[in-house]
């Protein structure tokens, strides 16, 4: 009796969910083709259409036509259609290759469908009419919504059909997402930068023979000083700088012919925004014109530098206004990459190692250690002496260890007093910075100031400066 009555209630439950399947097939497929077929739909084909007017959630209606091939905007000609963007391809592939999974041919009222607050009323033109398609409400199968299906009607129909939502996806863009924007090129090799206006202006560049403003080779960034010389920067901290400008690229457009009023809101005047002027790199390949043995083209690799600039305004949530000069165009980009450029510290891109010298450019060096003297000269053969000659072993620990320290700490507005515990100074055969010092004074328990060529700047931990003294000590012996 008890698997009876078992089997009674599972067939009874079997029974109920079919009929619960009929009844919301039902509400989806009333009146529809096969399952599983297609349903043909009124449509155009994309070579066919003419003009698109569509109109969102109640709101503007917006209008494109095309003009013997040209895509424009009958409320504002001079309004630059993309005919190339996502959304008008989106549109046009919707529109044209629109079929309905079902259709209704004996619907309900529009309400049901939500056809009487349409999510979208779209108005496609060719040559030989018009067609209006009213994107209604999601699809449910009962009380559960199918979010990949709407219902439409189309004019001339009676019926309501159910398509994929795909169809409609571009529909709910603003005239703004069709704007042809203007191109920024691939900034993929920086060779220069400025940012100037609101009273500052910040540069740097990329110098490759750095031999008349620096001692070393071994930086090719460089940012000018007021008194005419040049910082070595940090190309490390160059290129995290410079991803903010490889990638610098519109948010979206927000106006395409703004007046000066306009632009003045923005920020955007040429007197009230920041200027960002960028060189950089252009590498191609050209053909000469002749041919190799082989009867094939010869190319020649070309080089050139370029220059692009943007003007950066306001803000408004995330994002910061932007044109080009000369434009009167508007767009936004993203805040943070827009603050990077606009408030460039070049005190943030400064090298920060100790000494990065090329050793071979050293005739002598004069060494102090807690104010006990010595030198070391180089003789014809390169090797270093002082009386005889020292051990090479230990010359390049010495130096070697000079070349690896770096800074532990960013000195501001200190200020060195008495004797150094420590003094370097290199003499070079180099027409500029022929001469090079190093002091170390102590700084506080850990750290060491660095006075280089009388800056100072940078502070190294205490061990490092103890090492250097005793590997300098060890070089002569018998001092």
């Amino acid at each position: 009796m008890i698997k009876r009555r078992r089997t009674l209630i599972v067939l009874s439950a079997v029974l109920l969910v079919l009929v619960a399947a009929c009844v919301t097939l039902y509400t989806v497929t009333k009146n529809s083709g096969g399952a599983g077929e297609l349903v043909a739909i009124p449509t155009a084909a994309a070579g066919d259409i003419t003009a698109l007017s569509w109109s969102a959630d109640g709101g503007e209606t917006l209008t494109i036509r095309n003009e013997n091939g040209v895509w424009v905007t009958p409320a504002d000609a001079t309004f630059p259609v993309d005919a190339d963007s996502e959304t008008l391809r989106g549109m046009i592939d919707g529109i044209s290759g629109m079929t309905a999974k079902s259709e209704i041919t004996n619907p309900d009222s529009d309400a049901v469908y939500g056809l009487d607050n349409p999510r979208c009323r779209i108005t496609v033109s060719t040559a030989v009419g018009d067609i209006t398609y009213t994107v209604g409400g999601v699809v449910s199968v009962g009380a559960k919504p199918i979010y990949d299906s709407y219902y439409v009607r189309c004019s001339g129909a009676d019926s309501v059909f159910v398509v994929d939502s795909r169809a409609f996806a571009h529909f709910g863009a603003d005239i703004y997402a069709l704007v042809r924007q203007e191109a920024i090129p691939e900034l993929s090799a920086l060779r220069g930068f400025v940012a100037e206006g609101r009273g500052t202006r910040t540069e740097f560049n990329y110098i490759a023979d750095s031999g008349a403003i620096s001692y070393t080779d071994r930086y090719l960034w460089y940012a000018p000083t007021e008194n005419g010389g040049y910082n070595p920067l940090s190309a490390e901290a160059v290129q995290k700088f410079n991803n903010n400008i490889l990638g610098l690229a519109w948010v979206r457009c927000i106006a395409h012919n703004a007046t000066n009023t306009e632009l003045a809101q923005y920020g955007l005047t040429d007197d009230a925004a920041v200027r960002i002027t960028v060189q950089y790199l252009v590498r191609e390949m050209t053909d000469t014109g002749a041919t190799d043995a082989a009867g094939k083209p010869v190319y020649e690799n070309t080089e050139r530098i370029e220059t692009f600039a943007v003007l950066l305004g306001g803000y408004v949530d995330q994002y910061c206004y932007a044109r080009l000069p000369g434009s009167a165009m508007v767009y936004l980009i993203d805040v943070e990459r827009a603050d990077a450029l606009m408030h460039a510290d070049i005190e943030s891109l400064r090298a920060t190692d100790l000494c990065l010298m090329n050793w071979a450019t050293v005739g002598a060096a004069d060494i102090t250690v807690d104010g006990t003297a010595y030198r070391m000269d180089r003789d014809g053969a390169g090797v270093f002496t002082s009386g005889a000659a020292l051990e090479p072993a230990a010359v390049d620990e010495f130096l070697n260890t000079i070349y690896r320290i770096k800074a532990a700490e960013i000195l501001t507005g200190f200020v060195p007093s008495g004797d150094p515990k420590l003094t370097l100074t290199f003499h070079r055969n180099t027409p500029a910075f022929s001469t090079v010092t190093i002091e170390f004074h102590q700084y506080n328990g850990s750290l060491y100031a660095v006075t280089f060529n009388g800056e100072t700047r940078l502070a190294v931990k205490r061990e490092q400066v103890e090492q250097l003294c005793v590997l300098a000590e060890n070089l002569f012996p018998g001092s």
